[in-house]
């Protein structure tokens, strides 16, 4: 019986040793475990976009640990501008009355390089402990934004013809006067159905062939070219600056863009001529109306580099 005592003994004896061993305050921390939180709810997009010297609006909530508890001690915000260096934007010493919740509101300068400029906010607890968050912001020029262009093909009254930079439309006899600022027109085909069409594009030289006006007597058909892409309604809204369209631009070749429908959208490349630069713009196809064999019509919107 004695024996069994001290066995008992020594059992509970160990194991309050290792109990508190357990409890010491060299415990080792798991990385990331303690950390407080970061959260971004404004801009509300995964990334967003911004002209050159502008600002972008940002409102950020810094949490203590929900298991530490630990009070947050300071918070600091930094860029990483497009050419690769580092520009420390603001260092805040967290007030008492905020050391467990922290929101961060501010309009904060992109620069004026155009590029993408990476936004890094971080916050630091009193166990030392930090957390970092990234936000990526596109830089670029600014565009012009035309909605609800009209155009009709060579069966309607409605212009045809279509300067892309200026927002111009323009009538057969004007168009030829203007050619040097002739961007893009629109025919329905048999085949090729709904097309907006560069002036230099060989089959819309068979549609408007006029002797006097047609594009056979133009001694400047621009080139314009053309490239499919896929965006929603939203997603088209949500462009703001020119270096978003130049990206979608990238590897436009053709000179026309055919079978056309309610939702479809091109970026394109307008030709540079004597005192008129190349621009990217792109639109996306609103409504259509009639068919190859009866007037028809095409409205679409516009985003294009000023």
């Amino acid at each position: 019986m004695k024996i069994n005592k001290v066995l008992s003994f020594l059992f509970i004896s160990v194991t309050t040793a290792m109990v508190m061993a357990g409890c010491g305050k060299d415990d080792p921390i798991i990385p990331g475990a303690s950390q407080p939180q970061l959260t971004i709810s404004a801009p509300s997009s995964s990334s967003a976009s911004a002209v050159a010297n502008g600002t972008v609006a940002f409102n950020v909530l810094a949490e203590s640990n929900i298991v530490s508890n630990s009070d947050l001690s300071s918070f600091t915000v930094s860029r990483k501008n497009v050419d690769g260096s580092t520009t420390a934007l603001e260092t805040v010493t967290i007030p008492n009355a905020s050391q467990k919740t922290y929101g961060y509101t501010k309009s904060l300068e992109v620069g004026g390089a155009l590029g993408d400029v990476i936004f890094t906010f971080s916050v630091t607890d009193k166990k030392g402990e930090t957390a970092t968050l990234a936000y990526t912001v596109t830089v670029g020029g600014a565009i012009n934004n035309y909605q609800a262009t009209l155009l009709g093909d060579d069966l309607s009254p409605i212009p045809s013809f279509y300067d892309a930079i200026n927002n111009v439309r323009l009538i057969q006899a004007a168009a030829k006067a203007a050619q040097t600022s002739v961007d893009i027109l629109f025919y329905y085909g048999a085949s090729n159905g709904a097309t907006l069409a560069a002036p230099s594009n060989s089959e819309a030289g068979l549609v408007y062939n006029n002797a006097s006006t047609g594009l056979q007597s133009y001694t400047v058909r621009n080139a314009t070219a053309f490239k499919e892409v896929t965006l929603t309604a939203d997603a088209f809204n949500a462009i703001s600056v020119d270096t978003e369209i130049t990206k979608l631009v990238q590897g436009a070749v053709a000179s026309d863009a055919k079978q056309l429908a309610v939702g479809k959208a091109y970026a394109f490349k307008t030709a540079s001529s004597t005192g008129r630069a190349s621009k990217n713009g792109i639109f996306r196809v609103t409504v259509l109306t009639g068919t190859s064999s009866t007037e028809s019509t095409i409205t679409f919107d516009v985003k294009i580099q000023q």
